[in-house]
């Protein structure tokens, strides 16, 4: 992968086209009607090289109504080509609401203004973390890609920018009366330029680099998950009054407010959820620096509806063996995981596989 480094310390909306494919008819348990398996239109590989010198994004929309489960979020495009560059070969992208009630929370952007390319996935939580996770889709690329500092500190103006993210985000929610106190979302983002990725995150989306091995595409972990079981952030948590306690006879320890609230918190690090940011829950992401190598092939960016019950490995063998579809394979795998593994409960899911 080469030498890493962490730093911690208008539009219409437009649904991605797909076939259904005949020869692969599987239905997802407890929504029959739902064909699973879809094959995206065909459409001319584009490396990177090529898209990376061009204007375009693509974001996933706020929800406005409850989807049925497994339905695909709709996705806004700008730019020329921006339909055909996020399809196919090219960028992979999917983004799917799971099996319980509410909207679809999770949400996503990738967006091109040469010599930069950013893309990243939000989960939002709490009972407006739709919400967040859109403003933060539409915040942090702004005001990333608009920095004048990016070329001289990359590091440094991350880190900046997911702080101004933060307070435009608390801003944006006050204006509007949504209540972003209980409601807050994940970052996981990575930005890439002249031949390095910065790879910052909050919360528990992660992502993983797929890279060429003695003829295998292997998966190399480029986060850590934010979480109370972390010593350093359970400790943070604690110095700041907060409360750490394991919930409905799991092993999953939750960050709890010090007045007695039902809404625990699963991650220590996050965008939005102002009444946490009292007791060490704070927005201020880990950025890793890494230069590019021949070796590396794909970022892959998933929300916890993916990474929950599937390994890195097994992102990693889907893109090997159907780079065509694998957002869509790697989604239905994680659905089936769920299906299996809980009481008929799955959470959304997003996939964004980027090729370098």
């Amino acid at each position: 992968m080469g030498t890493c480094s962490s730093k911690d310390v208008k539009e219409n909306p437009i649904i991605l086209p797909v076939t259904q494919n005949d020869k692969k008819q599987e239905f997802t348990p407890l929504t029959p009607d739902l064909n699973k398996n879809f094959d995206i239109h065909k459409t001319e590989k584009i490396h990177l090289q090529t898209y990376a010198q061009c204007f375009f994004k693509a974001k996933g929309a706020l929800p406005e109504v409850n989807e049925e489960p497994f339905t695909e979020k709709i996705i806004f495009y700008e730019g020329q080509n921006a339909r055909e560059i996020c399809s196919g070969e090219n960028i992979g992208i999917t983004c799917r609401k799971g099996l319980k009630e509410g909207v679809n929370q999770d949400n996503f952007v990738v967006v091109s203004k040469p010599p930069y390319m950013f893309a990243a996935v939000f989960d939002g939580h709490g009972v407006n973390g739709h919400f967040v996770s859109d403003l933060a889709g539409k915040i942090l690329p702004e005001v990333l890609l608009a920095d004048i500092e990016m070329s001289l500190d990359p590091v440094f103006s991350i880190r900046d920018c997911f702080r101004k993210t933060q307070e435009t985000i608390v801003k944006k929610c006050k204006e509007l009366e949504v209540d972003c106190s209980l409601s807050g979302c994940t970052a996981t983002s990575i930005l890439l330029a002249h031949k390095k990725m910065y790879i910052s995150h909050l919360g528990d989306s992660r992502a993983i680099l797929a890279k060429r091995y003695q003829d295998k595409l292997v998966p190399v972990p480029l986060t850590n998950d934010h979480k109370a079981s972390d010593p350093i952030e359970k400790s943070r948590i604690l110095r700041h009054g907060g409360h750490v306690e394991k919930t409905n006879g799991t092993e999953l320890e939750r960050v709890f407010l010090p007045v007695r609230c039902p809404q625990g918190l699963s991650i220590t690090r996050a965008f939005g959820d102002t009444a946490f940011t009292q007791i060490g829950v704070i927005s201020d992401p880990f950025i890793k620096e890494c230069k590019i190598s021949q070796s590396d092939e794909f970022i892959v960016i998933c929300s916890d509806g993916v990474w929950e019950f599937m390994s890195n490995y097994e992102v990693a063998s889907a893109i090997e063996k159907n780079r065509q579809n694998a957002p869509n394979d790697i989604a239905k795998f994680s659905w089936d995981r769920w299906i299996e593994n809980t009481d008929d409960v799955v959470d959304d899911i997003t996939v964004v596989i980027i090729p370098l």
